[in-house]
């Protein structure tokens, strides 16, 4: 039994699988297969007190023909991290179809919006596509947090991992708030609410997929 859901979702090519694998298992194969339907993996979360977690990992499909599917598996979702390629206009053109899937998810869940692939530009920063600010807009937009990240070097992806600790132990918190008051409010927990601060999760160097 997991304590938190969390559901990768993207366009096919976005990288979420060498993300996922990066952070379950700390590795990175340029080669890993493209997804089919879903994929399932589970990983420990200690919090600052002590206290574990088990977080479970969906990682779907990013084809059309699996749209149905990916759906499926966002249904209840605590936590969502979608992907985009910096370096294809084309997989940040979808994020809006990405989001749209988080209507079947839970009505407290949190996001992460990730652009990956970023030691390519490291590399040759004409390859960039997506300007860190585009990112941050539509992160701003979407009421999302928002990260550069590397699966090939693993840059800021402890910080993705981190911050999904960070929210999950606040929405913890308001949960038990709540039942304390015995309220029926809406649970929330805290969001982005400026590009200055949305600023401060802006990548430095790094990135893939």
């Amino acid at each position: 039994m997991s304590d938190l859901k969390i559901v990768l979702l993207g366009s096919s090519g976005a990288g979420k699988t060498c993300i996922v694998q990066r952070l379950i298992n700390g590795t990175f194969d340029d080669k890993e297969p493209t997804t089919l339907g879903a994929s399932f993996l589970q990983k420990k979360y200690t919090s600052k007190t002590g206290t574990q977690f088990t977080f479970a990992i969906w990682d779907t499909a990013g084809q059309e023909k699996f749209e149905s599917l990916s759906t499926f598996y966002t249904r209840d979702a605590g936590a969502a991290i979608i992907v985009y390629d910096i370096t294809s206009k084309s997989t940040f053109s979808s994020l809006k179809r990405m989001y749209n899937k988080l209507n079947y998810a839970s009505e407290d869940c949190f996001s992460i919006l990730v652009g990956s692939k970023y030691d390519l530009v490291e590399k040759d920063p004409d390859s960039r596509k997506v300007s860190v600010e585009r990112g941050l807009k539509f992160a701003k937009e979407n009421r999302s947090y928002f990260f550069e990240c590397s699966s090939k070097t693993g840059h800021n992806l402890d910080e993705v991992w981190e911050k999904i600790g960070e929210l999950f132990i606040k929405l913890l918190a308001n949960r038990s708030k709540l039942a304390k008051s015995n309220s029926k409010t809406k649970i929330k927990i805290d969001q982005p609410e400026s590009e200055d601060e949305q600023s401060k999760e802006e990548t430095k160097d790094g990135g893939c997929c």
